[in-house]
């Protein structure tokens, strides 16, 4: 009886992706407490009914450079 083996070595190299951090904006609505205040004026008289959104989902955008980028580039639905 008689056995033979013989191996093929392979040259493996692993190529790794760059890991590409995503900068967070230092201007973020998505992990804010956010709610929404609003006035309504009803009747001829104008008399104001105040009500809250207390539930915001940011759906796109939401983050900017400073405040007022960040609510001007935001998309969200109540």
């Amino acid at each position: 009886m008689q056995l033979i083996s013989c191996k093929k070595e392979t040259n493996k190299t692993e190529q790794n992706e760059p890991v590409i951090e995503k900068k967070q904006a230092p201007f973020s609505l998505q992990n804010a407490q956010n709610t929404i205040n609003w006035t309504a004026y009803k009747t001829t008289e104008k008399i104001p009914v105040k009500g809250q959104f207390k539930k915001v989902k940011i759906i796109s955008g939401g983050e900017g450079k400073n405040m007022k980028e960040a609510i001007n580039n935001a998309s969200f639905s109540v």
